[in-house]
């Protein structure tokens, strides 16, 4: 249950956090990632949060040094989970694409 209230937060988001954010987006295939610093005692952990049709998932890491590439490769494989995934009652999207086969279904059809 949500209450009334405030909501505090310990995330930032640096200099840094927006230029990876950037060169990461720009690359993506699909979806979006927004990258922020949660300051911590005594280190600071480092999250990237992936939305694509509503859903999300956060990843944090304790050191900053990413490697877009790999990265980039991960979210490629978590789109295509996502994709699997349909929005609970209430959320629309473009419904014929949502009745079409995700793309790694139609791979599998064209290859076999």
């Amino acid at each position: 249950m949500f209450r009334s209230g405030v909501f505090t937060s310990r995330a930032t988001c640096t200099p840094r956090d927006l230029e990876l954010e950037q060169r990461i987006n720009r690359k993506l295939k699909s979806g979006r990632v927004s990258c922020f610093t949660m300051k911590g005692d005594p280190d600071d952990y480092y999250g990237v949060t992936y939305s694509l049709r509503g859903l999300s998932k956060t990843h944090m890491r304790k050191e900053f040094d990413v490697d877009d590439n790999d990265l980039i490769e991960g979210l490629n494989i978590t789109a295509r989970g996502m994709e699997n995934t349909k929005l609970p009652p209430g959320y629309t999207y473009d419904e014929d694409d949502a009745e079409r086969f995700p793309q790694w279904v139609q791979d599998l059809i064209n290859d076999g």
